[in-house]
């Protein structure tokens, strides 16, 4: 994987290797401003790809279920 400057970020490069259904060469996934897309190193064929939404839910950290307490693990 190679660094890809993108901004103030840096991404690496993601390779799916003998993955073109064209030539059989290894593929890379890009994205630009708008698109997501896999793309051949040697025949440039190329895949759009969908973004899929991800659902973040913060966790607080130390909260349990208090239906597992130390003491009732002890007795199983």
């Amino acid at each position: 994987m190679f660094p890809v400057d993108v901004g103030k970020e840096i991404e690496m490069v993601r390779w799916r290797l003998k993955a073109c259904p064209r030539c059989g060469s290894d593929m890379y996934i890009e994205k630009d401003f708008e698109d997501i897309y896999q793309k051949c190193l040697m025949c440039s064929y190329r895949v759009d790809l969908q973004r899929v939404p991800v659902k973040k839910v913060p966790v607080t950290a130390g909260m349990f279920d208090e239906e597992y307490d130390d003491e009732d693990m002890d007795e199983e």
